[in-house]
């Protein structure tokens, strides 16, 4: 099991070729940067978070529902200029999977959006804006402001409910609890190869490689 020193990992590994890919890596490890993403509902309905650049939009979407209070029921999907992307296990007409389309290719630049739609039904339309790439080290995204009520769901007039008041403490502790995710690669059968976040019981133990291709 590799844990946080790569360089440490490497050497003992023993594995034949350590030495050659210790030359490859950096001295340093390298810091993903952290996108700071505003993501508004509606002009009083919005949320403001951090999370990697590296993140795919799948990774996103979860960040997503746990901001807004969302149960995950209804489809979604993403657009970004002419292509759309959602989950490929509930495939949509024209779109691409989007644990495929990281989000800096998505929002390559400071004041790039694209939009989250939740409920086809309904259309929840999320309007997504990169604000700005910041360099701080983080593991799971961090939620660090809002404005208004998470939305109810799917209001029933003959069962009123009480909109739940967004609470930045609450929230963060669900994406710890929720997002405590690892890093794997993922390729498609062109030029994209990225991380995604993907639960243990997927991705087995933290840091887990197989060296042997190497």
């Amino acid at each position: 099991m590799m844990g946080g020193d790569l360089h440490a990992d490497v050497r003992d590994s023993r594995h034949p070729e350590a030495a050659r890919l210790l030359k490859a890596l950096p001295a340093a490890p390298l810091r993903i940067p952290i996108y700071q993403l505003k993501i508004s509902l509606s002009r009083g309905l919005w949320r403001r978070v951090l999370v990697p650049e590296n993140y795919s939009l799948g990774a996103l979407h979860r960040v997503i529902q746990v901001l807004f209070g969302w149960s995950g029921d209804h489809l979604h999907l993403f657009e970004h200029g002419k292509r759309r992307y959602t989950d490929p296990f509930y495939p949509l007409e024209n779109c691409g999977d989007e644990e495929l389309c990281r989000l800096n290719r998505a929002l390559p630049a400071p004041r790039t959006k694209l939009t989250y739609t939740y409920d086809l039904g309904d259309c929840r339309r999320h309007e997504i804006v990169l604000e700005k790439i910041l360099d701080p080290e983080i593991d799971i995204p961090i939620c660090v402001d809002g404005h208004g009520d998470n939305p109810i769901e799917d209001y029933n007039p003959d069962y009123p409910e009480e909109p739940v008041p967004f609470d930045q403490d609450a929230v963060n502790q669900t994406l710890a609890e929720r997002l405590a995710y690892q890093t794997a690669v993922r390729d498609d059968d062109n030029d994209r190869r990225g991380a995604y976040p993907v639960s243990e019981r997927a991705a087995g133990p933290i840091g887990s490689a197989d060296l042997s291709h190497l």
